[in-house]
């Protein structure tokens, strides 16, 4: 979007060249603040492991620099008359950072987010797969420790009640006294 704003011609395509380029320079800081745990509207900071960090703040990457860098650069291209001279410096600017490691680095830090989440991940499946077997065992235990002897007890007193029912039956129909 740099070079079509560079290349605009005409007040409206430039404008509205220069605002796509513009949201998408706050997008891509917005999300790198975001990473980092700078940015205002987040509750929680985010876990940044030390390989992450490490490859935001320490060399050889010290890819925060290099972002915050860039993010500039591409700023100021919005900031100069399209075809100027200052622009295509500007231009030049945002090329140079672009083309330099800057997608190695975070091709490298996507990588590393990515093994870091599958191995969260791994462990989330490994802790529900514990949780899944303590569960079904609990729910063993409490059918061995209370439903079966609930049950027993249900067929005990139901044994007993049919008994009862059978000598009640029987009391209805015979004469105590004659017991006929």
């Amino acid at each position: 979007f740099s070079w079509k704003f560079f290349m605009s011609r005409g007040q409206q395509e430039t404008e509205k060249v220069g605002a796509v380029l513009s949201d998408a320079v706050s997008e891509m800081e917005s999300t790198h603040l975001r990473l980092l745990g700078e940015h205002s509207g987040d509750l929680a900071r985010p876990y940044l492991s030390d390989d992450v960090r490490s490859i935001y703040f320490d060399e050889p990457f010290r890819l925060d620099d290099k972002l915050k860098e860039f993010v500039s650069a591409a700023r100021d291209v919005t900031r100069f008359k399209p075809g100027s001279p200052d622009c295509a410096q500007a231009l030049a600017r945002v090329d140079a950072l672009a083309g330099s490691v800057i997608l190695e680095n975070l091709d490298t830090l996507v990588r590393r987010y990515q093994s870091e989440g599958e191995s969260r991940l791994q462990y989330l499946r490994r802790f529900q797969a514990i949780a899944l077997a303590g569960i079904l065992g609990l729910l063993l235990l409490v059918a061995v420790l209370i439903f079966r002897p609930m049950v027993e007890t249900v067929c005990q007193e139901k044994t007993r009640m049919h008994i009862l029912n059978s000598r009640l039956e029987n009391m209805s129909v015979t004469d105590e006294l004659t017991q006929t």
